[in-house]
């Protein structure tokens, strides 16, 4: 196209300059010879005309394909008309408006043109020329107009690549009426249709189109950059009193309706929310050192937009999906038992205080750090069993939930340092078949610990395991003394310096019973 361009405009040029050289070879004494164009050349996709002075003008970038933009497809001029002032100069006209003087024409004569000549019609992409003739002194005159453009006919688009829909952009195949050009064309998202709907015991507004909740107002935001540009993360629910509170896909900025991506630490802990719901644009959410839900006794119902690519919701757990980690949950969570969940994420239940119950499936294979800590609920334990893929118990994974009463571990490899610290109502413990290694400090602090069974099957008792359980004095070990004396650490019952409020644990090697579990 833009060969095409340089041709017509070299064109125009040459028809100028014989208008010039018949004028400057006409006889009237009245007429002025003046300064002509002879020559024309791009250079940097910039266009130059030469003059007979030798001088040369730059009439800036040329136009590209459409007869309007450059080669970088912006800024791009092309001519669009050539004229005479009334001083007798000639006068280019560029698309930009900008007007070029490059020429003093001969003077003298009122012209009477002949019939125009087409020489080019415009088209969708084409800029059209047509000229006339003086027929007493051959001056031209040339007139420019400028390319159509494609009229793509988008009521009636042929193939429809991928629809819009509430949330997304789409794409169509779209025919120009005039040409018969086709590109692809994107669809803007359409709007939500909210209606009435049950949603999990309680009613919300709920697109009918793609299951979207309508979201809440008066969350707070910060914007971050992504992969995709520029998106938002939520921070904080500001002035937003929603019992049930749904996190919105997009938010209108000054930059345009843009994503919500991200959830920020700590927004939700403490908060007297009863539902969560998360779009699928929801792909990054912040670990926290006090759980997301932390302290959140109301909040009995997660959902999550079911084409979000990264979490789920199931049971009303927060999951993992490529980790297969459960890495929030509520009151009322049921962990997935199907295999698609193989560990409880860090502090994914942490202070759910009125938490009661807690059934970990036989496919679970690890609880990380502080997974179930200050769950003060919970009364009975039973970890573990026959079946169970349960191989360890992170740090302080029940760390300070004192409403334990009895704890049951069977088949269990590794009970992690710290992972009962400070159980202070713990009165009785079994470490069952299965069992091999107890950590430093597992069991600290216990200080209501009166019976502990340890099975044969234990390899190591580390320091401080027991270590200020004042009450503990009657101890069962399945195993012999010189078994004892082999997995037991010197200290596994003396309370640490940083517990200067404990006594030391009162049973020696004397109290504990032998072969009796």
């Amino acid at each position: 196209m833009k060969n095409k361009i340089i041709i017509l405009l070299i064109a125009i040029l040459t028809f100028a300059l014989c208008a010039f050289c018949v004028t400057a070879c006409n006889k009237n004494v009245n007429k002025t010879i003046g300064v002509d164009v002879v020559n024309a050349y791009i250079e940097d996709g910039e266009l130059f005309l030469v003059l007979s002075t030798g001088e040369y003008v730059n009439c800036g970038q040329v136009a590209g394909s459409d007869g309007g933009n450059g080669s970088d497809g912006v800024d791009g001029v092309s001519i669009t008309g050539i004229r005479y002032n009334d001083d007798g100069d000639l006068v280019i006209t560029l698309s930009n408006g900008d007007e070029r003087i490059v020429a003093i024409a001969p003077k003298g004569c009122d012209h009477v043109y002949g019939d125009w000549v087409v020489e080019t019609e415009a088209d969708c992409v084409t800029q059209g020329y047509k000229y006339h003739v003086c027929k007493d002194c051959g001056f031209i005159e040339h007139e420019i107009t400028p390319a159509l453009g494609h009229d793509y006919d988008h009521n009636h688009s042929e193939v429809l690549v991928t629809p819009a829909t509430c949330t997304d952009m789409g794409w169509e195949v779209v025919t120009c009426k005039t040409c018969g050009e086709t590109q692809v064309s994107k669809i803007e998202p359409t709007d939500h249709h909210y209606l009435l709907a049950e949603v999990g015991g309680y009613v919300a507004l709920v697109c009918s189109d793609c299951g979207m909740h309508q979201p809440s107002e008066g969350l707070e935001f910060k914007m971050t950059y992504g992969s995709s540009g520029i998106e938002y993360t939520l921070t904080g629910l500001g002035t937003c009193t929603d019992e049930h509170l749904v996190v919105p896909d997009v938010i209108d900025t000054v930059y345009g309706r843009l994503p919500v991506t991200g959830i920020a630490k700590d927004v939700f802990n403490g908060s007297d929310i009863k539902s969560l719901y998360l779009s699928k644009n929801i792909t990054k959410i912040e670990g926290s050192s006090s759980g997301m839900f932390a302290y959140c006794n109301g909040l009995s119902v997660i959902n999550i937009h079911q084409k979000n690519p990264v979490y789920r919701s199931d049971g009303n757990c927060i999951v993992d999906i490529f980790n297969r980690t459960v890495i929030a949950g509520c009151l009322s969570s049921a962990i997935p038992s199907d295999g698609s969940v193989t560990t409880i994420g860090t502090f994914a239940f942490y202070g759910m205080t009125e938490l009661t119950k807690l059934v970990i499936p036989e496919k679970v294979v690890t609880l990380e750090t502080g997974a179930f800590g200050r769950c003060t609920g919970l009364t009975e334990l039973n970890l573990g069993g026959e079946n169970s893929m349960l191989a360890t118990i992170g740090t302080e994974a029940f760390f300070m939930c004192t409403g334990l009463q009895k704890v049951t571990i069977t088949n269990v490899p590794s009970i992690g340092q710290s992972a009962f610290d400070s159980c202070y109502n713990l009165k009785e413990l079994i470490l069952d078949k299965g069992c091999q290694r107890v950590r430093s400090y597992a069991f600290a602090a216990c200080t209501s610990l009166e019976t502990v069974r340890i099975s044969s099957s234990v390899t190591r008792i580390d320091s401080f395991a027991f270590g200020a359980c004042g009450q503990l004095y009657d101890l069962y070990y399945q195993g012999s003394t010189s078994g004892w004396i082999e997995i037991a650490d010197a200290s596994w019952n003396t309370s640490p310096n940083f517990y200067p409020s404990f006594t030391k644990t009162p049973i020696s090697n004397s109290d504990i019973h032998y072969g009796q579990f």
